[in-house]
């Protein structure tokens, strides 16, 4: 599926899956993957440690396999999972087969899954069997069983539910595969290679990127040459989201390095990983990343990088030691990211117009602007350039007819510079994770013994931001935080929605829900 027909001006027309080829070619032998040795803690199975030559049999067999099931080209196959080995493998086995691949955020329960399958006309949803304490291949039986265009649910694992597709023997004991589909006419790619998930004012919508857009968005995150070559990169983002993607499976095919994978944030195991396999390039949240140096967790004989991802580049974050070895990116949900350059208050302006960036001699860039409405505004060589055509509707990505799309995040220009004001009005951000507060609203417009619902976002120092929930209740009503919870579990909502600080009556009555996020 290629989404707009004329070929841009130097295109590539080398494939995500030809770089995995390329890399299991030259170097099949050498370690490639590796999951974090706290694993079982949090999914099932032992730590997998893949060689390159394992991970392309293994997407080998992963595509034979959809393919056998009936699933055509260019279907969408949605994912949902923790950051491990199997979440890479499923999505490198859907760009063999030619489906597309969209990851969902692990954080998504059944409501929102089933309405983002129904908006790209999902055909398939692989899962992992566990996630910490949740079970989502049990889950998302229930999910496919209520939409029709879901044929299949797949999952890696030893023991998988009933009525799910078991895939695991295709990692542990994969069995020579035949010749997949035959090549494709065209340019293969420009064809549309994985989806993700951005945020409107509505709610969530699909945004679909090329093979050439994704590389094109890894060039800005990719680490030095002699990280790259040296030690391997260490990522601790979620590979359902344009960030996580970006920074971390995009940089480990094009480089060729090997990728440990993190999974949320725990400093002994962190530890662990860096000197066990000689981390030099590590993918970390800004305040994480600032944290690791300012503790002195990256030990000084890892000569590396730390790469801080910051999805609130609007929050100015303080000096820290060794802030040579910080490189600093903004990622504006999943539209596009930004360098950023280190100021004595932390990230400073960027430039206005093009930005560019250079890897093994090619060139690409990205623009900068401020549209009418005094929004940053981006289009380029990864900013996405089409809607995807899916059967649902909703808000969709906002292109304008040269080619912009606004981040609505507010910004000022400064000396010829670009500076962003705040944050968008319309969200609140929580670990990678966006809510419209309209939808937010809209959740709790019936919840019994309230008059009004109003919801709003806070800056907070680790998280980025925090959802607050301003309850005006009925006179003579005993409406309670205890409440606006139960009305959210009941609902399934997203657990972000049940997770805020409420204020009940009287702003002086601050009740912080239990295991708020």
């Amino acid at each position: 599926m290629i989404l707009i027909p004329s070929e841009r001006p130097g295109a590539s027309r080398t494939t995500l899956d030809q770089l995995l080829a390329l890399n299991a070619q030259r170097a099949g032998d050498s370690l490639a993957l590796f999951d974090a040795p706290d694993r079982p803690l949090w999914t099932d199975g032992a730590p997998r440690r893949l060689t390159w030559s394992q991970i392309d049999t293994a997407a080998s067999a992963t595509a034979e396999r959809l393919t056998e099931m009936g699933l055509s080209a260019d279907s969408v196959v949605a994912i949902q999972g923790p950051n491990s080995s199997d979440m890479l493998v499923a999505i490198l086995g859907c760009l063999r087969a030619r489906l597309i691949a969209a990851p969902m955020p692990l954080g998504w329960r059944n409501a929102e899954v089933a309405a983002a399958v129904e908006r790209i006309g999902a055909k398939a949803i692989f899962t992992a069997t566990r996630a910490g304490p949740v079970l989502p291949a049990d889950l998302l039986r229930y999910v496919a069983a209520e939409n029709f265009s879901i044929r299949f649910v797949c999952a890696f694992g030893h023991e998988v539910p009933d009525g799910i597709v078991p895939f695991e023997d295709c990692i542990a004991d994969p069995k020579p595969t035949a010749a997949l589909r035959p090549p494709i006419s065209g340019n293969p790619a420009e064809h549309v290679a994985i989806i993700t998930w951005d945020c409107g004012p509505r709610g969530v919508f699909p945004v679909a990127r090329s093979h050439n857009e994704w590389l094109a968005a890894a060039m800005f995150a990719l680490p030095g040459r002699q990280e790259a070559g040296a030690t391997a990169m260490l990522s601790t983002l979620s590979p359902a989201t344009f960030a996580g993607l970006a920074t971390g499976m995009m940089p480990w095919l094009m480089t060729g390095a090997a990728l440990a994978l993190h999974q949320a944030f725990d400093a002994t195991v962190f530890g662990v990983q860096i000197e066990r396999h000689q981390v030099g390039h590590i993918v970390l949240p800004a305040v994480a990343g600032e944290a690791v140096l300012r503790e002195g967790l990256l030990p000084e004989n890892v000569a590396g990088s730390v790469l801080a991802v910051h999805r609130h580049a609007y929050a100015g974050l303080g000096p820290v030691p060794d802030a040579e070895r910080i490189k600093d990116i903004a990622v504006f949900g999943e539209i596009g990211l930004l360098p950023l350059s280190r100021g004595e208050d932390g990230p400073g302006p960027f430039a206005l117009g093009p930005v560019p960036v250079t890897f093994e001699g090619q060139g690409i860039a990205i623009e900068t602007a401020l549209d009418k409405a005094g929004m940053l505004a981006l289009r380029g060589a990864h900013v996405p350039r089409a809607v995807f055509p899916g059967p649902g509707s909703g808000d969709q990505l906002p292109i304008s007819g040269e080619g912009w799309i606004s981040t609505a995040f507010p910004a000022a220009l400064v000396e010829g510079r670009l500076k962003l004001e705040g944050p968008r009005r319309d969200l609140v951000s929580i670990g990678g994770q966006s809510l419209a507060l309209a939808a937010i609203e809209s959740l709790y417009s019936d919840v019994p013994g309230a008059i009004s619902v109003n919801a709003t976002a806070t800056t907070d120092r680790i998280l980025g931001q925090r959802l607050v929930l301003e309850a005006m209740p009925q006179p003579g009503t005993d409406l309670s935080a205890v409440s606006l919870i139960m009305h959210a579990e009941e609902k399934a909502a997203t657990p972000l929605a049940a997770t805020a600080d409420a204020l009940v009556g009287d702003r002086r009555r601050n009740a912080r829900l239990a295991g708020a996020a």
